[in-house]
């Protein structure tokens, strides 16, 4: 099975809800990401952007729970090709 297969599988199994995370205010890097992605597809936009930033902080113990759960499910044998990858990913969203 191809590592973008595993991975999708490996996400999909977490039932991660975005909206729990969705917050109104822009970190500096998201309104510049929003801001280039605006400029980029400025010819193709109609209508009023509607940007939503995202926190962990906003629910913090959820997002443990998340992470508890997803490194729980990364010691499954299905995912022994992406592991190693998988786990740095995962610290990089922990810090």
């Amino acid at each position: 099975m191809s590592e973008a297969k595993l991975f999708e599988i490996f996400i999909n199994s977490l039932d991660f809800d975005v909206s729990d995370y969705l917050v109104e205010e822009l970190t500096e890097l998201q309104s510049e990401i929003v801001n280039d992605a605006t400029f980029i597809l400025k010819e193709n936009i109609v209508g009023e952007i509607k940007s939503y930033g995202g926190s962990v902080k906003k629910n913090e113990e959820t997002f443990k729970e998340f992470m508890k759960k997803a490194e729980a499910e990364l010691e499954k044998d299905k995912y022994k090709e992406i592991k190693k990858n998988l786990k740095n990913i995962l610290k990089n969203y922990q810090n």
